[in-house]
């Protein structure tokens, strides 16, 4: 089961630092992201579970997405998963646990997307018509056109 790094107040706070701070709350919360992130990749993760990476500036993925690119992951056996829409490669990512040693890699440059770059070949591409996993959210007005977008009914189930 998926869990938040800081449980219910956690997402609380977070929730409640977005709203009243506007984006620029995402800093620290990018900054426990990577935290957590190093903490779950080391060899005490356990084995069987993959790693999903949603940005906070993709606020339109819902759950939906992880449960699809899940299913296809399973039923490719494939380390690294992504979503496609209009051939647009998007989020979430899904990291098999083979690929946790590169991602932990001190001296990796570029991050995950550099992982995703040497790994495309043999990925998992799971194209869906939703503009939600391309939906990058990180100025006022991707804010605003992403509303409009969703408020239209062109995109998703709901609305941001």
């Amino acid at each position: 089961a998926a869990s938040n790094l800081l449980g219910l107040p956690g997402a609380f706070a977070a929730d409640a630092a977005l709203q009243w701070a506007g984006l620029a709350a995402a800093l620290p919360a990018l900054a426990l992201f990577a935290w957590g992130l190093r903490m779950m990749l080391q060899a005490t993760w356990p084995a069987p579970y993959p790693l999903i990476t949603i940005p906070l500036d993709h606020a339109l993925v819902e759950p939906r997405h992880v449960v699809e690119l899940l299913e296809a992951a399973a039923a490719s056996e494939a380390s690294l998963a992504l979503p496609i829409h209009r051939g647009k490669r998007g989020h979430p990512a899904y990291f098999g646990r083979s690929l946790f040693p590169e991602l932990m890699d001190p001296e990796l440059e570029g991050g995950a997307r550099t992982v995703v770059h040497r790994h495309l070949g043999l990925a998992c591409l799971l194209g869906t018509d939703d503009p939600a996993v391309i939906t990058d959210i990180d100025t006022p007005e991707a804010y605003r056109d992403a509303r409009e977008l969703f408020a239209s009914g062109a995109g998703g189930e709901s609305t941001p």
